[in-house]
């Protein structure tokens, strides 16, 4: 049942906030400290404020117009779905960034590399579990 529910749910879920909060990610990463080595604070900034507006974002995918009356499936199986759908588009566009962020210190750069995995996960489950 969860495999026949993607499509419509693909369908459903508004991505507007999703692709917007993309470009803004990309652009931030891209734009901050341009044509030069980033530091790892500016690094730790950037993925930060990426990782609170995606996580918003992702949460937006939560709103379910068909929840009232009575539905084939639970409540409960759409808006798990609807979490992996719009969390995973999330976690996808905030690992890019972190590679490219990444990509952008300098050799040697000491960065909190499981902290900051650890502190997106926990903003998207807030974001997720708020919304």
């Amino acid at each position: 049942m969860p495999l026949l529910l993607l499509r419509p749910l693909v369908r459903a879920i508004s991505w507007a906030p999703l692709a917007v909060v993309t470009l803004f990610t990309a652009a931030l990463v891209t734009l901050a400290d341009y044509g030069q080595p980033l530091t790892a604070g500016m690094g730790l900034v950037l993925l930060r404020v990426s990782g609170t507006l995606l996580a918003s974002a992702a949460a937006f995918a939560l709103v379910d117009a068909m929840s009232g009356g009575a539905q084939p499936v639970s409540h409960r199986l759409r808006q798990a779905e609807r979490c992996l759908l719009a969390g995973g588009a999330a976690v996808a566009v905030w690992l890019g960034a972190f590679a490219y962020v990444l990509s952008r210190l300098p050799d040697g750069a000491l960065f909190p590399v499981g902290d900051m995995l650890i502190e997106v996960g926990v903003c998207l489950g807030i974001g997720l579990a708020a919304a």
